[in-house]
Protein backbone atom coordinates (compact mmCIF):
# COMPACT_ATOMS: atom_id res chain seq x y z
CA UNK A 1 0.00 0.00 0.00
CA UNK A 2 1.59 3.17 -1.24
CA UNK A 3 2.12 5.57 2.01
CA UNK A 4 2.22 8.66 -0.12
CA UNK A 5 0.42 10.51 -3.03
CA UNK A 6 4.01 11.63 -4.01
CA UNK A 7 7.12 12.23 -2.33
CA UNK A 8 7.04 15.37 0.02
CA UNK A 9 2.90 14.78 0.38
CA UNK A 10 0.69 12.47 1.99
CA UNK A 11 -1.67 12.64 4.77
CA UNK A 12 -0.56 12.93 8.36
CA UNK A 13 -0.82 11.11 10.88
CA UNK A 14 -1.35 13.58 13.91
CA UNK A 15 -4.93 14.53 13.60
CA UNK A 16 -4.49 18.24 14.25
CA UNK A 17 -2.29 18.48 11.57
CA UNK A 18 -4.64 16.40 9.38
CA UNK A 19 -7.51 18.98 9.97
CA UNK A 20 -5.01 21.55 9.05
CA UNK A 21 -4.16 20.11 5.57
CA UNK A 22 -8.37 19.46 5.27
CA UNK A 23 -8.55 23.15 5.70
CA UNK A 24 -5.97 24.45 3.14
CA UNK A 25 -7.47 22.67 0.62
CA UNK A 26 -10.41 24.21 0.82
CA UNK A 27 -9.11 27.65 2.03
CA UNK A 28 -7.47 27.76 -1.20
CA UNK A 29 -9.67 26.11 -3.65
CA UNK A 30 -9.74 27.94 -7.09
CA UNK A 31 -12.51 29.26 -8.94
CA UNK A 32 -12.83 27.62 -12.34
CA UNK A 33 -14.10 29.00 -15.62
CA UNK A 34 -14.32 26.21 -19.02
CA UNK A 35 -15.18 27.17 -22.35
CA UNK A 36 -19.21 26.73 -22.88
CA UNK A 37 -18.48 24.22 -26.01
CA UNK A 38 -16.45 22.14 -23.86
CA UNK A 39 -17.92 18.47 -23.61
CA UNK A 40 -15.60 16.45 -21.19
CA UNK A 41 -15.58 17.98 -17.58
CA UNK A 42 -13.35 16.92 -14.34
CA UNK A 43 -14.89 13.32 -12.53
CA UNK A 44 -14.27 11.68 -9.52
CA UNK A 45 -11.61 8.94 -10.38
CA UNK A 46 -13.96 6.17 -8.04
CA UNK A 47 -16.93 6.37 -10.74
CA UNK A 48 -14.81 5.98 -13.41
CA UNK A 49 -13.08 3.06 -12.23
CA UNK A 50 -16.69 1.23 -11.19
CA UNK A 51 -17.03 1.53 -15.10
CA UNK A 52 -14.06 1.07 -16.76
CA UNK A 53 -11.60 -2.30 -17.46
CA UNK A 54 -8.20 -2.81 -16.51
CA UNK A 55 -5.73 -3.70 -20.12
CA UNK A 56 -2.44 -4.25 -19.85
CA UNK A 57 -0.14 -2.95 -23.00
CA UNK A 58 2.85 -4.81 -24.50
CA UNK A 59 3.85 -2.98 -27.12
CA UNK A 60 6.87 -4.52 -27.94
CA UNK A 61 4.53 -6.94 -29.49
CA UNK A 62 4.18 -7.32 -33.28
CA UNK A 63 1.86 -5.48 -34.34
CA UNK A 64 0.82 -4.63 -30.70
CA UNK A 65 -2.11 -5.89 -28.62
CA UNK A 66 -3.63 -5.71 -25.13
CA UNK A 67 -4.77 -8.35 -22.84
CA UNK A 68 -7.92 -7.16 -20.72
CA UNK A 69 -7.05 -8.15 -17.14
CA UNK A 70 -10.55 -6.80 -15.47
CA UNK A 71 -13.80 -6.20 -17.05
CA UNK A 72 -16.05 -3.56 -16.21
CA UNK A 73 -17.26 -3.58 -12.30
CA UNK A 74 -14.36 -5.82 -11.11
CA UNK A 75 -11.55 -3.45 -10.45
CA UNK A 76 -10.86 -3.58 -6.99
CA UNK A 77 -9.12 0.21 -6.42
CA UNK A 78 -7.16 -0.36 -3.22
CA UNK A 79 -5.85 -3.53 -4.05
CA UNK A 80 -5.84 -4.24 -7.87
CA UNK A 81 -4.54 -0.87 -8.61
CA UNK A 82 -1.29 -0.50 -6.56
CA UNK A 83 -0.34 -3.92 -7.64
CA UNK A 84 -0.39 -2.80 -11.56
CA UNK A 85 2.23 -1.35 -13.66
CA UNK A 86 2.86 1.47 -15.73
CA UNK A 87 2.13 -0.75 -19.07
CA UNK A 88 -1.42 -1.06 -17.25
CA UNK A 89 -4.68 1.37 -18.99
CA UNK A 90 -7.98 1.69 -17.68
CA UNK A 91 -11.08 2.44 -20.22
CA UNK A 92 -14.78 3.10 -19.75
CA UNK A 93 -14.76 2.45 -23.51
CA UNK A 94 -13.92 -0.55 -24.44
CA UNK A 95 -11.56 -1.01 -27.76
CA UNK A 96 -12.32 0.24 -31.27
CA UNK A 97 -10.63 -0.80 -34.27
CA UNK A 98 -8.35 1.44 -36.46
CA UNK A 99 -6.51 0.53 -39.27
CA UNK A 100 -2.69 1.69 -38.67
CA UNK A 101 -0.04 1.58 -41.70
CA UNK A 102 3.19 1.14 -40.14
CA UNK A 103 6.23 0.11 -42.31
CA UNK A 104 3.72 -0.44 -45.32
CA UNK A 105 1.53 -3.17 -43.48
CA UNK A 106 -1.52 -2.42 -42.12
CA UNK A 107 -3.08 -3.53 -39.27
CA UNK A 108 -6.26 -3.56 -36.73
CA UNK A 109 -5.10 -1.47 -34.00
CA UNK A 110 -7.38 -1.93 -30.90
CA UNK A 111 -7.76 1.60 -29.23
CA UNK A 112 -10.73 3.32 -26.93
CA UNK A 113 -12.78 5.97 -29.35
CA UNK A 114 -13.44 9.40 -27.79
CA UNK A 115 -17.23 9.31 -28.78
CA UNK A 116 -17.59 6.20 -27.31
CA UNK A 117 -16.08 7.75 -23.92
CA UNK A 118 -18.39 10.85 -24.53
CA UNK A 119 -21.25 8.97 -24.66
CA UNK A 120 -20.81 6.57 -22.03
CA UNK A 121 -20.68 9.11 -19.46
CA UNK A 122 -24.00 11.42 -21.18
CA UNK A 123 -25.76 7.90 -20.83
CA UNK A 124 -24.25 5.71 -18.50
CA UNK A 125 -21.76 6.90 -16.01
CA UNK A 126 -23.17 9.22 -13.25
CA UNK A 127 -20.15 10.77 -12.10
CA UNK A 128 -19.66 13.09 -9.77
CA UNK A 129 -17.84 16.17 -10.93
CA UNK A 130 -14.95 16.92 -9.16
CA UNK A 131 -11.28 18.42 -7.72
CA UNK A 132 -8.66 16.88 -5.58
CA UNK A 133 -6.29 18.16 -3.26
CA UNK A 134 -3.25 17.99 -1.80
CA UNK A 135 -0.54 18.72 0.20
CA UNK A 136 3.17 18.61 0.24
CA UNK A 137 5.81 19.99 2.60
CA UNK A 138 8.45 22.17 -0.16
CA UNK A 139 11.79 21.16 1.16
CA UNK A 140 10.45 17.04 0.44
CA UNK A 141 9.43 17.77 -2.70
CA UNK A 142 11.34 16.14 -5.64
CA UNK A 143 13.78 18.55 -7.25
CA UNK A 144 13.95 20.87 -4.02
CA UNK A 145 17.64 20.25 -4.00
CA UNK A 146 17.80 22.09 -6.84
CA UNK A 147 17.34 25.20 -5.12
CA UNK A 148 19.12 24.22 -2.11
CA UNK A 149 22.56 24.46 -4.81
CA UNK A 150 21.29 27.65 -5.92
CA UNK A 151 20.06 30.72 -4.94
CA UNK A 152 16.58 31.93 -5.73
CA UNK A 153 16.01 35.33 -7.49
CA UNK A 154 13.09 36.08 -5.17
CA UNK A 155 13.63 36.31 -1.53
CA UNK A 156 10.12 35.32 -0.28
CA UNK A 157 10.35 31.98 -2.76
CA UNK A 158 13.42 30.97 -1.09
CA UNK A 159 11.78 31.15 2.67
CA UNK A 160 8.70 29.44 1.30
CA UNK A 161 10.88 26.70 -0.37
CA UNK A 162 12.21 26.17 2.99
CA UNK A 163 9.62 26.82 5.25
CA UNK A 164 6.19 26.43 3.45
CA UNK A 165 3.83 24.11 1.77
CA UNK A 166 3.23 23.29 -1.92
CA UNK A 167 -0.79 22.83 -1.89
CA UNK A 168 -2.10 21.40 -5.19
CA UNK A 169 -5.39 20.90 -7.41
CA UNK A 170 -5.78 18.16 -10.10
CA UNK A 171 -8.68 17.65 -11.95
CA UNK A 172 -9.06 14.28 -14.18
CA UNK A 173 -10.83 14.90 -17.29
CA UNK A 174 -12.67 11.90 -19.17
CA UNK A 175 -10.65 12.93 -22.38
CA UNK A 176 -8.56 15.26 -24.66
CA UNK A 177 -9.15 16.68 -27.57
CA UNK A 178 -7.05 18.93 -29.79
CA UNK A 179 -5.25 19.42 -32.80
CA UNK A 180 -2.17 17.46 -32.20
CA UNK A 181 -3.83 14.19 -30.18
CA UNK A 182 -6.68 12.76 -28.98
CA UNK A 183 -7.31 10.73 -26.03
CA UNK A 184 -8.92 8.84 -22.82
CA UNK A 185 -7.87 9.99 -19.46
CA UNK A 186 -6.57 13.83 -19.30
CA UNK A 187 -4.88 15.73 -16.11
CA UNK A 188 -4.79 19.59 -15.40
CA UNK A 189 -4.31 21.38 -12.55
CA UNK A 190 -2.36 24.33 -10.84
CA UNK A 191 0.02 24.81 -7.56
CA UNK A 192 0.33 27.07 -4.71
CA UNK A 193 3.13 28.02 -2.61
CA UNK A 194 2.49 28.98 0.51
CA UNK A 195 4.91 31.27 2.87
CA UNK A 196 4.54 29.11 5.85
CA UNK A 197 3.64 25.98 7.46
CA UNK A 198 0.98 26.38 9.53
CA UNK A 199 0.26 24.37 12.50
CA UNK A 200 -3.19 25.05 14.51
CA UNK A 201 -6.51 24.99 12.96
CA UNK A 202 -6.98 28.41 14.68
CA UNK A 203 -4.21 30.15 12.23
CA UNK A 204 -6.65 29.41 9.04
CA UNK A 205 -9.66 30.39 11.06
CA UNK A 206 -8.75 33.71 11.97
CA UNK A 207 -8.27 36.22 9.53
CA UNK A 208 -5.64 38.61 11.18
CA UNK A 209 -3.54 35.38 11.41
CA UNK A 210 -3.67 33.77 7.95
CA UNK A 211 -1.91 36.85 6.11
CA UNK A 212 1.29 34.91 7.22
CA UNK A 213 0.49 31.37 5.55
CA UNK A 214 -0.97 33.18 2.25
CA UNK A 215 0.75 31.88 -0.67
CA UNK A 216 3.80 33.72 -2.48
CA UNK A 217 3.35 32.32 -6.05
CA UNK A 218 0.05 30.31 -7.91
CA UNK A 219 1.49 28.19 -11.18
CA UNK A 220 -0.92 27.15 -13.66
CA UNK A 221 0.03 24.24 -15.95
CA UNK A 222 -0.50 23.41 -19.94
CA UNK A 223 0.77 20.12 -21.37
CA UNK A 224 3.13 20.28 -24.48
CA UNK A 225 2.59 18.73 -27.55
CA UNK A 226 5.30 16.70 -27.25
CA UNK A 227 4.32 15.57 -23.96
CA UNK A 228 1.43 13.81 -25.29
CA UNK A 229 0.44 10.88 -23.30
CA UNK A 230 1.58 8.55 -22.52
CA UNK A 231 4.21 10.95 -20.52
CA UNK A 232 2.71 14.18 -20.58
CA UNK A 233 5.09 17.28 -19.75
CA UNK A 234 3.68 20.27 -17.92
CA UNK A 235 4.78 23.69 -18.59
CA UNK A 236 4.86 26.70 -16.60
CA UNK A 237 7.18 29.47 -17.65
CA UNK A 238 5.89 33.13 -18.27
CA UNK A 239 2.89 32.19 -18.46
CA UNK A 240 2.45 29.86 -15.70
CA UNK A 241 3.96 31.86 -12.73
CA UNK A 242 1.41 34.35 -11.21
CA UNK A 243 2.19 36.57 -7.95
CA UNK A 244 0.31 36.01 -5.49
CA UNK A 245 -0.93 39.09 -5.09
CA UNK A 246 -1.49 39.39 -9.23
CA UNK A 247 -3.93 36.68 -9.39
CA UNK A 248 -7.56 36.72 -9.85
CA UNK A 249 -9.21 35.63 -6.89
CA UNK A 250 -12.55 35.40 -5.06
CA UNK A 251 -13.77 35.78 -1.38
CA UNK A 252 -14.17 33.09 0.76
CA UNK A 253 -17.32 33.95 2.94
CA UNK A 254 -15.82 32.04 6.23
CA UNK A 255 -12.92 34.30 6.57
CA UNK A 256 -13.71 37.79 4.26
CA UNK A 257 -10.67 37.06 2.13
CA UNK A 258 -9.91 36.60 -1.19
CA UNK A 259 -8.38 33.08 -1.02
CA UNK A 260 -9.53 31.46 -3.85
CA UNK A 261 -7.43 31.47 -7.08
CA UNK A 262 -9.28 32.01 -10.78
CA UNK A 263 -8.51 29.47 -13.33
CA UNK A 264 -9.10 29.41 -16.28
CA UNK A 265 -9.33 26.21 -18.69
CA UNK A 266 -9.26 25.62 -22.16
CA UNK A 267 -11.45 23.72 -24.90
CA UNK A 268 -10.61 20.12 -24.87
CA UNK A 269 -7.03 20.58 -24.20
CA UNK A 270 -7.92 21.97 -20.87
CA UNK A 271 -4.57 24.01 -20.14
CA UNK A 272 -4.97 26.31 -17.14
CA UNK A 273 -4.69 29.74 -17.27
CA UNK A 274 -4.50 32.82 -15.08
CA UNK A 275 -5.90 35.09 -17.58
CA UNK A 276 -8.21 34.35 -20.64
CA UNK A 277 -6.24 34.95 -24.26
CA UNK A 278 -7.23 35.66 -27.59
CA UNK A 279 -3.97 34.12 -29.54
CA UNK A 280 -2.01 30.62 -29.03
CA UNK A 281 0.14 30.99 -26.40
CA UNK A 282 3.50 29.99 -26.93
CA UNK A 283 5.79 27.53 -24.96
CA UNK A 284 8.79 28.91 -23.77
CA UNK A 285 10.38 25.05 -23.49
CA UNK A 286 9.86 21.62 -23.73
CA UNK A 287 11.44 19.42 -21.28
CA UNK A 288 13.91 16.86 -23.12
CA UNK A 289 14.56 15.12 -19.98
CA UNK A 290 11.49 12.58 -19.44
CA UNK A 291 8.70 12.66 -16.51
CA UNK A 292 9.60 9.89 -14.73
CA UNK A 293 13.15 11.96 -13.99
CA UNK A 294 11.40 15.24 -12.88
CA UNK A 295 8.68 13.42 -10.94
CA UNK A 296 11.40 11.80 -8.91
CA UNK A 297 14.09 14.16 -8.85
CA UNK A 298 16.36 12.95 -10.36
CA UNK A 299 18.18 15.02 -12.28
CA UNK A 300 21.06 17.35 -10.94
CA UNK A 301 20.88 21.23 -12.24
CA UNK A 302 22.93 21.93 -15.34
CA UNK A 303 23.29 22.77 -18.92
CA UNK A 304 23.12 19.05 -19.84
CA UNK A 305 20.34 17.67 -17.61
CA UNK A 306 18.32 20.98 -18.32
CA UNK A 307 18.14 21.29 -22.14
CA UNK A 308 15.16 22.24 -23.43
CA UNK A 309 13.63 22.19 -26.96
CA UNK A 310 11.46 25.25 -28.23
CA UNK A 311 7.68 24.46 -29.24
CA UNK A 312 4.79 26.41 -30.17
CA UNK A 313 1.07 25.44 -28.26
CA UNK A 314 -0.74 25.23 -31.41
CA UNK A 315 -3.33 23.18 -29.28
CA UNK A 316 -5.27 26.47 -27.16
CA UNK A 317 -6.89 29.15 -28.82
CA UNK A 318 -8.42 30.89 -25.53
CA UNK A 319 -11.05 33.05 -26.97
CA UNK A 320 -11.17 36.11 -24.28
CA UNK A 321 -14.20 36.33 -24.29
CA UNK A 322 -16.19 33.05 -24.06
CA UNK A 323 -16.95 33.03 -20.55
CA UNK A 324 -19.80 31.82 -18.52
CA UNK A 325 -20.47 31.64 -14.46
CA UNK A 326 -17.73 29.56 -12.57
CA UNK A 327 -17.68 26.57 -11.25
CA UNK A 328 -16.88 26.99 -7.63
CA UNK A 329 -14.87 23.91 -6.06
CA UNK A 330 -16.05 23.78 -2.62
CA UNK A 331 -18.38 21.35 -1.15
CA UNK A 332 -21.30 22.84 -1.87
CA UNK A 333 -23.28 20.61 -4.10
CA UNK A 334 -25.15 18.26 -1.43
CA UNK A 335 -26.65 15.90 -3.69
CA UNK A 336 -23.48 15.64 -5.85
CA UNK A 337 -23.58 17.14 -9.23
CA UNK A 338 -23.73 14.24 -12.48
CA UNK A 339 -22.09 14.16 -15.64
CA UNK A 340 -23.19 15.68 -18.24
CA UNK A 341 -23.78 19.04 -17.58
CA UNK A 342 -27.02 20.69 -18.68
CA UNK A 343 -27.20 23.60 -20.47
CA UNK A 344 -29.26 26.48 -18.96
CA UNK A 345 -30.95 28.99 -21.18
CA UNK A 346 -32.54 31.35 -18.38
CA UNK A 347 -29.24 33.16 -18.23
CA UNK A 348 -29.55 37.13 -19.33
CA UNK A 349 -26.21 37.79 -21.62
CA UNK A 350 -24.76 41.05 -22.15
CA UNK A 351 -21.95 41.79 -24.57
CA UNK A 352 -19.62 42.55 -25.78
CA UNK A 353 -17.91 44.03 -22.08
CA UNK A 354 -17.22 41.15 -19.14
CA UNK A 355 -19.32 42.02 -16.37
CA UNK A 356 -19.49 40.47 -13.05
CA UNK A 357 -23.20 41.12 -12.40
CA UNK A 358 -23.33 39.95 -8.78
CA UNK A 359 -19.62 42.14 -7.35
CA UNK A 360 -18.44 38.93 -6.49
CA UNK A 361 -16.38 37.63 -8.81
CA UNK A 362 -18.15 34.58 -9.90
CA UNK A 363 -17.93 33.57 -6.18
CA UNK A 364 -21.37 33.25 -4.40
CA UNK A 365 -21.30 30.18 -2.53
CA UNK A 366 -24.00 28.37 -4.39
CA UNK A 367 -24.59 25.75 -7.27
CA UNK A 368 -24.57 27.06 -10.62
CA UNK A 369 -22.79 30.34 -9.21
CA UNK A 370 -23.98 32.90 -12.11
CA UNK A 371 -22.28 36.17 -10.64
CA UNK A 372 -20.63 36.48 -14.71
CA UNK A 373 -22.63 37.75 -17.61
CA UNK A 374 -22.03 36.01 -20.73
CA UNK A 375 -20.18 38.11 -23.89
CA UNK A 376 -19.69 37.19 -27.06
CA UNK A 377 -18.78 34.22 -28.91
CA UNK A 378 -16.31 34.16 -31.98
CA UNK A 379 -17.48 35.19 -35.38
CA UNK A 380 -19.92 32.22 -37.24
CA UNK A 381 -20.83 30.38 -33.69
CA UNK A 382 -24.47 30.37 -32.03
CA UNK A 383 -24.08 31.79 -28.76
CA UNK A 384 -23.77 28.60 -26.30
CA UNK A 385 -25.94 28.48 -23.14
CA UNK A 386 -24.12 28.83 -19.69
CA UNK A 387 -23.60 25.16 -17.46
CA UNK A 388 -25.10 25.32 -14.32
CA UNK A 389 -22.74 22.94 -12.29
CA UNK A 390 -20.27 23.11 -9.18
CA UNK A 391 -17.22 20.84 -8.80
CA UNK A 392 -17.14 19.34 -5.35
CA UNK A 393 -13.61 19.72 -3.50
CA UNK A 394 -11.98 16.20 -1.91
CA UNK A 395 -8.87 16.26 0.13
CA UNK A 396 -6.72 12.88 -0.97
CA UNK A 397 -6.60 11.05 2.54
CA UNK A 398 -4.22 8.35 2.08
CA UNK A 399 -5.82 7.16 5.85
CA UNK A 400 -8.62 5.86 3.59
CA UNK A 401 -7.31 1.96 1.65
CA UNK A 402 -9.72 3.20 -1.33
CA UNK A 403 -8.13 6.64 -2.38
CA UNK A 404 -5.12 5.13 -1.68
CA UNK A 405 -4.96 2.73 -3.98
CA UNK A 406 -6.42 5.14 -6.63
CA UNK A 407 -3.35 7.74 -6.05
CA UNK A 408 -0.87 4.57 -5.78
CA UNK A 409 -1.80 3.29 -9.30
CA UNK A 410 1.51 3.42 -11.33
CA UNK A 411 -0.70 2.80 -14.67
CA UNK A 412 -2.34 5.24 -17.48
CA UNK A 413 -5.69 6.64 -16.68
CA UNK A 414 -7.65 5.84 -20.15
CA UNK A 415 -6.05 5.19 -23.00
CA UNK A 416 -5.03 7.45 -26.13
CA UNK A 417 -6.43 7.38 -29.40
CA UNK A 418 -4.15 9.67 -31.57
CA UNK A 419 -0.87 11.46 -31.62
CA UNK A 420 0.35 13.38 -34.36
CA UNK A 421 4.21 13.84 -35.11
CA UNK A 422 6.84 15.11 -37.04
CA UNK A 423 10.40 13.91 -37.41
CA UNK A 424 13.09 14.15 -40.09
CA UNK A 425 15.16 11.13 -41.90
CA UNK A 426 18.19 12.75 -43.79
CA UNK A 427 16.64 16.35 -43.42
CA UNK A 428 13.24 15.07 -44.95
CA UNK A 429 10.37 16.28 -42.63
CA UNK A 430 7.87 12.83 -42.13
CA UNK A 431 4.21 13.52 -40.55
CA UNK A 432 1.93 11.39 -39.19
CA UNK A 433 -1.16 9.82 -36.58
CA UNK A 434 0.08 7.05 -34.40
CA UNK A 435 -2.43 5.61 -31.62
CA UNK A 436 -0.56 5.15 -28.28
CA UNK A 437 -2.54 2.48 -25.55
CA UNK A 438 -1.82 3.94 -22.51
CA UNK A 439 -3.52 7.39 -21.40
CA UNK A 440 -1.97 10.16 -19.34
CA UNK A 441 -0.41 8.58 -15.57
CA UNK A 442 -1.22 10.92 -12.61
CA UNK A 443 1.00 13.95 -12.40
CA UNK A 444 3.02 14.67 -9.41
CA UNK A 445 2.51 18.31 -9.64
CA UNK A 446 4.58 19.19 -6.29
CA UNK A 447 7.22 17.62 -8.42
CA UNK A 448 6.17 19.61 -11.85
CA UNK A 449 6.09 22.66 -9.56
CA UNK A 450 9.81 23.13 -8.52
CA UNK A 451 11.25 22.27 -11.73
CA UNK A 452 9.49 25.05 -13.61
CA UNK A 453 9.90 27.04 -10.89
CA UNK A 454 13.81 26.44 -10.92
CA UNK A 455 14.27 27.29 -14.82
CA UNK A 456 11.78 30.36 -14.28
CA UNK A 457 14.37 33.19 -14.81
CA UNK A 458 12.30 35.81 -12.78
CA UNK A 459 10.63 33.20 -9.58
CA UNK A 460 13.40 30.67 -9.52
CA UNK A 461 17.00 30.11 -9.91
CA UNK A 462 17.58 30.72 -13.22
CA UNK A 463 18.50 27.56 -14.21
CA UNK A 464 19.72 29.03 -17.64
CA UNK A 465 19.35 25.86 -19.44
CA UNK A 466 21.28 25.47 -23.15
CA UNK A 467 18.47 25.70 -25.57
CA UNK A 468 17.79 23.32 -28.43
CA UNK A 469 15.79 24.48 -31.24
CA UNK A 470 12.94 21.91 -32.27
CA UNK A 471 12.91 22.26 -36.21
CA UNK A 472 9.45 23.29 -37.91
Amino acid sequence: MPARTDKGCGTPQDAERKKVHERLVNLFAPVVYFDPLERFFPVDLPTTIQHSSLWRATPDATPPSTQREKDVGQIQPSSDLPNATQHHYTTVAGTGSVLKTVGGSTFSQPIPLLDQVYKAYRDTIQAELAIYGTVCKASEVPNSHFFKESTPNDPQVAHAIGEGLIVSYTMYFPACESSEFNSEGDWAGISLLLKETPTSLQQLNDPQQIGKFLPVLACYYRKTASGAPPAPHFVAGVHGFRSWSKVRRGKDQSVGLDTHPIVYVSQGRHNCYYEPGVANIPILSTWAAKADGIEGGTYTPGPVDNTVEGSTDWGDLWWAYILFPPLLLVASCATGCSFPVDFDSTVSYKYPDVQDQNKDNGFNGLPGAKGSSYPQTPAGQVPASARQVSLRLHYVDLDDSQTAGIWGYPGAWGGATRFTYRYFINDEPINGDWGYYQGARRPALGAWFLWNLFIDDVFGCDGNPSVTPTPV
